[in-house]
């Protein structure tokens, strides 16, 4: 009985070593049949594109679908839409007479197809030609609002609708392009529903300083100097500090200001993110350079060079991708701060804040006078009392003034005398 163990697991021993030839065998060859390509980061994007446009996903495997809320620019809401993500068991993609297999592997993309079928790596180069030709080309709808996210202490949403103002948090990783609308097919929807921008958007109604125009005037014409930059070997970045107190429209004026110059912004939650998350979301920023990067409310991150939210971001990780020259090329950085005196000096030292400008916490008496015109349109008699009750409120408690009453009247409500008086 020994004997025949003995026997039996020589058998298996001597199968076991066939098959482990026989795999080796079976992928030596494929080897020598098939070539493979890893797409990494930002790669990602370009290709993410190419296969959105110009190739048909045959399938074969099972579909996945997720749900994403989008905010449709043409009609100024969210609505849910299916989207027919990459899956990760992965799937063919046809061309004409072409083919290749394609899936997701983490943060990554693993192309194959056959020897001499297909030339891969043209195929990636072409795909981010298109991509940065799209990119750089000015007169195209490059505004875009997105906000990116990190994984630490994330909290979970207040159940409702979200607010159009604030756009919806993204992971800021890779994996927001294999999961988005912008980079994946849409089923039923046109997407230029929720890609167009309106032409010759009408202002916000907020009325700003003359050194915030003369601000913005500047920013246009850093947004047309690259050339200058470039002849003279400096880095294409500008950075601004914005301070005041809640309501005096920080956030409004980046919006209004990306909207004016066509510019994409992207919002970095610092307060959710590791160093690692701050790295993704940069390089994810830069991909679409020339664009705003908005570090909001960073003193509630940062008091001094102490991080105050109990993530594992560092001061320096910060320091870093602001002070880096080639990764900041085409980036107009923008801090958002309630208390300037909470930053330290490393931050907002000259070449990573250039500009400083404080919002006034009130409207003065011109520029409530354009707020109410402009809501109040058609109710002259309303427009003093309105001026003269709003002398202390901050930018954003006037607009919510006078659009209450703007709001009485427009629905013919009785009480829009009595609504005047209240305080909002």
């Amino acid at each position: 009985m020994w004997d025949e163990l003995v026997a039996g697991g020589g058998l298996v021993a001597v199968l076991a070593l066939w098959w482990r030839h026989l795999s080796w065998l079976w992928a030596l060859v494929g080897d020598f049949a098939t070539v493979r390509v890893d797409l990494e980061e930002g790669l990602c994007m370009a290709f993410m594109v190419e296969l959105r446009d110009n190739w048909k996903r045959m399938q074969i495997t099972t579909r996945e679908l997720r749900g994403d809320m989008s905010f449709f620019h043409t009609i100024k809401r969210y609505k849910l839409v299916s989207v027919d993500v990459l899956p990760q068991e992965g799937t063919i993609y046809r061309r004409g007479l072409k083919f290749m297999w394609v899936r997701r592997v983490g943060n990554s993309i693993d192309i194959v197809s056959l020897r001499g079928h297909l030339d891969l790596a043209k195929l990636v180069v072409q795909a981010v030609d298109r991509f940065n030709a799209e990119n750089s080309n000015r007169r195209a709808n490059r505004f875009s609002v997105t906000r990116l996210a990190g994984r630490a202490n994330v909290k979970v949403a207040t159940p409702g609708p979200p607010d159009p103002n604030v756009p919806m948090a993204q992971p800021a990783t890779t994996d927001f392009v294999f999961y988005s609308p912008v980079f994946n097919p849409v089923i039923g929807v046109d997407r230029a529903e929720f890609t167009a921008i309106t032409s010759n958007p009408k202002p916000e109604p907020l009325y700003y300083p003359e050194s915030v125009e003369i601000m913005a005037e500047e920013m246009e014409r850093w947004l047309n100097s690259e050339w200058w930059f470039s002849e003279r070997g400096l880095p294409w970045r500008r950075g601004w500090l914005l301070h005041g107190v809640t309501g005096s429209g920080k956030s409004s004026l980046i919006r209004l200001m990306a909207r004016r110059l066509n510019m994409p912004v992207f919002f970095l939650d610092l307060a959710t993110m590791e160093n690692n998350d701050l790295a993704r979301a940069w390089n994810l920023a830069m991909n679409a350079v020339p664009c705003i990067v908005v570090l909001e409310d960073i003193d509630s991150v940062f008091d001094g060079r102490k991080n105050i939210t109990g993530s594992d971001l560092s001061f320096d990780a910060l320091l870093n991708v602001l002070s880096g020259v080639e990764h900041a090329h085409g980036s107009f950085t923008v801090m958002t701060t309630n208390h300037p005196d909470k930053l330290d000096a490393a931050l907002v030292r000259p070449g990573r804040v250039d500009r400083r400008l404080e919002l006034p916490s009130t409207l003065a008496r011109e520029g409530r006078e354009m707020v109410a015109i402009r809501i109040m349109d058609g109710y002259p008699e309303y427009w003093e009392e309105l001026i003269e009750a709003g002398e202390e409120d901050t930018p954003a408690e006037y607009v919510e003034r006078v659009t209450r009453v703007a709001l009485a009247k427009f629905w013919e409500n009785s009480s829009a005398t009595q609504i005047l008086k209240e305080e909002p």
